[in-house]
């Protein structure tokens, strides 16, 4: 018998990265992740009272968005799709055509321009992180789960090192790599950035400095498209592949930091604001000349929601979280 759900859909006119998954149905809660524009989300609440709240402002709905993640959304900025009922059944041949997956090449060279508007070198594909992120799309796609772990329980750089892979860094920590996943329906690679713009984790996977290839993979299931993206640094960096130059710290410049313990790294905005474009996104351990008079940018450290002017070892000039530096290494 079929079984019907209410779904809504994020109003596509949002600006990236979209609309905010929150832990309670408040402004002031906690995110849990960021919905891209036209994203579809199942409601979790009667489809009755649920229909009365859209377009309304202050009002919330229960959601669960295509990763299975649960929380609320604000109701003013959905919209409503009508319920269409999921058949158990086999399909027949009057089923819709299946969805045509995008070439995971597309994605590399997707993420590759995003790398250069971030003056960084791009990231040579690896035959072997390739393959592997080719078969975790594949998995997913298969069991209909969106998670780094394969079906025997391996997370991403124990698949690289069984593959052969000649994975840099501390091994007991995991090595010098980094997975980005999501799914949705009829999801193009623009969506997929959109979502992986969304937190910094997943904007440090496709624009960490420290990563020198990657493998992409992409698979279909039914309307869900899969997404699986593997960045690594080998032992040996390939030949030819270099970092962005890095400029010495300015003479008699008050430095700060992006503290160690910020292992997605910080990312350094056009305006100070949470929402404002991102410049790039700077290491754990990475000094950052600011561009304002010592004795203000001193009396903001650390304080929520107060910002510096920076230069990084780049040359490029932005915006940080004054509360997410450090003023020693």
């Amino acid at each position: 018998m079929p079984v019907h759900s209410f779904q809504v859909r994020v109003q596509p006119a949002l600006d990236p990265p979209g609309l905010r998954l929150r832990a309670q149905a408040s402004t002031s809660a906690g995110t849990i992740a960021f919905e891209a524009p036209g994203s579809i989300l199942t409601v979790l609440e009667p489809q009755t009272q649920a229909s009365a709240k859209i377009g309304i402002n202050g009002q919330w709905l229960k959601v669960r968005d295509a990763n299975a993640r649960e929380g609320y959304v604000a109701a003013w900025y959905v919209e409503a799709l009508p319920a269409a009922p999921v058949s158990v059944t086999a399909p027949t041949a009057e089923s819709t055509p299946p969805v045509s997956a995008p070439s995971p090449q597309a994605l590399v060279e997707a993420i590759n321009a995003e790398r250069e508007k971030n003056k960084l070198p791009a990231l040579k594909v690896s035959p072997i992180l390739t393959k592997n992120a080719q078969r975790h799309a594949d998995f997913m796609a298969a069991s209909g789960s969106i998670q780094h772990e394969s079906a025997d329980g391996s997370r991403p750089y124990q698949r690289h090192l069984a593959a052969g892979y000649p994975l840099a860094g501390d091994l007991t920590r995991g090595g010098i790599c980094s997975e980005n996943i999501v799914a949705n329906p009829n999801m193009t690679i623009a969506e997929a950035l959109v979502y992986w713009y969304g937190d910094d984790p997943h904007t440090h996977t496709m624009l960490g400095d420290q990563y020198t290839e990657c493998g992409a993979g992409v698979a279909v299931a039914g309307e869900m498209i899969y997404y699986c993206f593997d960045t690594a640094r080998a032992t040996s960096a390939p030949a030819g592949v270099t970092t962005s130059a890095v400029i010495p710290p300015p003479a008699d410049a008050f430095l700060v930091y992006v503290p160690k313990t910020l292992t997605s790294g910080l990312r350094i905005r056009k305006q100070p604001s949470p929402s404002a474009g991102l410049i790039r996104v700077a290491a754990a351990g990475e000094w950052l000349a600011v561009q304002e008079p010592k004795s203000a940018a001193k009396a903001k450290l650390g304080k929520e929601n107060q910002w510096l002017k920076v230069q990084d070892q780049k040359g490029s000039v932005g915006y940080v979280a004054a509360w997410l530096v450090s003023a020693s290494a």
